[in-house]
């Protein structure tokens, strides 16, 4: 986690703070594999050009049949979170350079992804965007690493079943 830091402030995420569309397409690709949903990347990047925000994610994620909603980092059983889940990391340096077509945001709000995937005792598991390898945090860092909230996500009930289930954790 070297490079990133804790956000300067302890406010909720604004729903304006920015995604890169590479990262964007990647978190929702690799939920989709987990919640085996169909994914077209050039047909979400079509339905939803650029800039990417948080609201961006939310709405991205509900078209593909994922239910979303925030958690407080504060105070939070990482025993009992529900998995996948997603962080958040603020950058400690200006942004990497921005994509060929993708619109430049502050450095102040862009918003780094991490798929939480596995929690043990001490640490939990994650995926950086295009890694193929996890890493861990210890559990006791992850509030000098992490935005103030996490996103929960889960895949929506089947139409017409009778399962509506809210996620685990928030109510949506």
């Amino acid at each position: 986690l070297r490079g990133f830091h804790k956000q300067q402030n302890n406010k909720d995420m604004n729903l304006q703070e920015g995604v890169r569309q590479d990262d964007l397409l990647w978190l929702l690709g690799s939920l989709c594999g987990l919640f085996r949903i169909p994914f077209d990347a050039a047909l979400l990047a079509q339905s939803h050009p650029p800039p990417h925000t948080l609201a961006t994610l939310h709405d991205a994620a509900r078209a593909l049949g994922i239910k979303t909603g925030q958690r407080a980092l504060e105070r939070l059983d990482w025993q009992k979170l529900p998995l996948p889940a997603i962080a958040f990391l603020a950058p400690a340096d200006s942004p990497e350079d921005v994509p060929v077509g993708e619109a430049p945001l502050a450095p102040s709000c862009v918003l780094f992804p991490l798929l939480i995937v596995k929690v043990s005792a001490d640490q939990f598991l994650y995926f950086r965007p295009g890694a193929q390898s996890p890493e861990t945090l210890p559990i006791d860092d992850a509030a000098n690493h992490l935005a103030p909230e996490l996103l929960l996500v889960a895949r929506e009930s089947a139409v017409g079943s009778d399962d509506e289930a809210d996620i685990a954790g928030f109510a949506t």
